[in-house]
């Protein structure tokens, strides 16, 4: 009989799971949490028929028919919205600025800071990439109605294998803020007065949240980051991405599903990775900036740390057509959004007539032995009828030119609606046009894209004395900086120049200037009457003082038209100071001071006996006395 051998039982090692931790709120983050959900949820409800009407906009721009039970079998969408938006933006992106510098105090009218401060501005404006950026700033308040950027103090620094630091960046920035991505209050009407809060949604990494975290070394600005889970965080934009590729399969029949027939659309951009979605809650009301994390963890609950630039407000609005008591503007696409759906629709109505034109109807008579097969249309097609009437051929008659001309009217309708005219997209119609036709046309779109340029000019004015104060708050120490332009120069910007209080102005000129020539010869008509035939009194040190200054004016306009103000104090000197004017030389008797004709060879008619061709080689001559001028033009 066999023994029954039994087994020890393994040890089992128990161990302990004890949960991770949990974020537990205090009752100032509840309170918190509760607050800006509220808002959240308010202002992503208010804001999503503008959002909606953003998409409408993006897919006439990128020319995508989006209709699904569509009319008619061709699905073409002209690029009429493409046409205004790139037409308009060129006009506003080229057009000049010129940023001045002034004293808040009278007795800094004299100070060498203006001129620190000066440069400090225009490197500040490179430093933000403005000339790269401010195209596409423009071109989202032209396409959609607004178009948002983001000024704040960038510290970027990375820490090195023995743990110090390397400051990469300290300087201003600027971002172009997604339209998808902000949500202001539903009551405000303008971002620096009539705002009295906000939410910039922002989608990062943690990994990269937490680098960031560990280059600012002991300056950390998160909490409970350890509580923060990532996750897929919806795409607001999806739609507006698929309509890319939605484009391509409406031209490309092949970009579509076997199974369905479907189009195929590009995946969300967030499937790649979780996230975590951020919400910058900025309170201007209780001056507080708050950070939520996933909704649900507050990370960060300080003060507003720009409460001193610009009152907190760093986010500028550059509208395009602003409409009465609303912050959310219309665009240039918007009030002509139906025309262009109606030309669509004629135009793929017309595209349907002619195919159908050039397939034509086949009659057979019956009981002739005749098939469908038997009727090929090709080159050389040989068909053998008994009778030739057994098969008859009719096309549907030809397309009016109604439908062209109803093109026109419509198009010229939108032309009347934006006053953006043929001239103003380089599209003459001949050039026989009559010039006070083709400056009343000029002149009319001048006027209309004016109040655009002033809307520009009122955004750069806000950014340049945001840049101001963040320059003065974050500034602690020499700054030595190189300055692009003409010629490479290394200016420094002093401590002490901080102590001079300015403000800066940017102007933006006319879009569409007047014709060149026509406002050169009116510079040279004025230098002909107040220069040249208002010689003042050798006796009198006022009139001499007036003088020349209005020659020095003059002269100035002269090279500014000619695109040659680089030139200014080269050709023309200094200018003159009050400490100089008592050793600057007067005109004497002597001096010749001639008249000076328009640059086309015209001046009024004096009484003189000389003959025309003496006269012409005259005013050639006085061209030539002009400094700089008379090489130029003759060139």
């Amino acid at each position: 009989m066999l023994a029954k051998i039994t087994m020890p039982k393994p040890k089992v090692k128990e161990t302990k799971i004890s949960p991770g931790k949990r974020y537990e709120p205090t009752e100032r983050d509840e309170q918190l949490l509760k607050k800006w959900k509220a808002r959240f949820k308010r202002a992503k409800e208010f804001r999503d028929p503008y959002q909606a009407k953003w998409l409408r906009m993006y897919r006439l721009y990128r020319a995508y028919q989006h209709k699904q039970n569509y009319a008619y079998n061709t699905r073409l969408m002209p690029p009429i919205a493409f046409e205004i938006v790139k037409t308009v933006v060129s006009r506003l992106a080229t057009a000049k600025r010129k940023t001045r510098v002034i004293p808040r105090d009278k007795r800094d009218v004299e100070s060498r800071a203006l001129s620190s401060w000066d440069d400090l501005v225009n490197y500040d404006f490179d430093i933000i990439e403005l000339a790269k950026k401010l195209p596409h700033w423009i071109e989202s308040s032209v396409l959609y109605g607004n178009g948002i950027v983001k000024l704040a103090w960038k510290v970027q620094s990375r820490k090195k294998s023995d743990d110090t630091f390397k400051v990469l960046y300290d300087d201003p920035t600027m971002i172009l803020c997604d339209l998808w991505d902000f949500l202001p209050a539903p009551e405000t009407e303008d971002l620096q007065d009539g705002c009295p809060w906000l939410i910039h949604r922002i989608v990062k990494t943690k990994e990269k949240i937490t680098k960031e975290e560990e280059n600012r070394g002991e300056n950390h600005i998160y909490k409970n980051l350890e509580f923060c889970n990532p996750k897929n965080v919806e795409d607001w934009k999806k739609e507006r991405y698929e309509i890319n590729t939605k484009k391509m399969s409406q031209i490309d029949g092949d970009l579509k599903k076997a199974d369905t027939g479907e189009q195929k659309v590009l995946p969300v951009k967030s499937d790649q990775e979780k996230q975590l979605e951020l919400w910058e809650c900025w309170d201007y009301e209780e001056d507080e900036l708050v950070v939520i994390a996933n909704g649900e963890v507050v990370i960060r609950d300080d003060e507003n740390p720009y409460l001193d630039i610009n009152n907190g407000h760093i986010f500028v609005d550059l509208p395009d057509m602003s409409l009465l008591w609303e912050f959310w503007a219309t665009g240039h696409v918007e009030p002509v959004e139906s025309t262009i759906m109606e030309i669509a629709d004629l135009r793929n109505q017309r595209m349907d007539d002619v195919i159908l034109m050039l397939d034509p109807v086949v009659k057979i008579r019956k009981d002739t032995g005749i098939t469908k097969n038997d009727i090929i249309f090709s080159p050389g097609a040989v068909w053998e009828l008994r009778k030739m009437d057994d098969v008859v051929i009719e096309r549907p008659p030809e397309i009016s030119l109604m439908g062209l001309n109803e093109d026109k009217m419509l198009r010229d309708e939108i032309s009347r609606t934006l006053a953006l005219g043929e001239y103003l997209q380089g599209l003459p119609k001949s050039s026989s046009e009559p010039l006070g036709k083709v400056a009343m046309l000029l002149g009319q779109s001048n006027l209309r894209l004016s109040i655009n340029a002033q809307n520009i000019s009122n955004a750069l004015t806000t950014v340049a004395n945001i840049l101001i104060q963040l320059n003065r708050e974050f500034l602690s120490e020499d700054k030595l900086y190189r300055i692009v332009g003409n010629s490479v120069d290394f200016k420094e910007f002093k401590s002490e120049d901080k102590k001079v209080s300015v403000d800066a102005i940017v102007e933006v000129e006319p879009v569409i200037p007047p014709d060149k020539q026509a406002r050169l010869n009116q510079i040279l008509l004025l230098y002909d009457k107040f220069i040249a035939q208002d010689k003042p009194d050798p006796s009198d040190p006022i009139g001499i003082k007036q003088w020349l200054i209005r020659k020095r004016a003059l002269q100035k306009m002269i090279l500014e038209e000619l695109d040659l103000d680089q030139y200014v104090d080269v050709l023309l000197g200094p200018e003159i100071t009050e400490k100089q004017e008592k050793s600057e030389e007067t005109p004497t008797d002597t001096e010749v001071v001639a008249p000076v004709s328009p640059s086309n060879g015209t001046l009024q008619k004096e009484t003189t006996n000389e003959s025309p061709v003496a006269n012409k080689n005259k005013i050639r001559q006085l061209i030539g006395k002009i400094p700089g001028l008379g090489k130029m033009l003759t060139n």
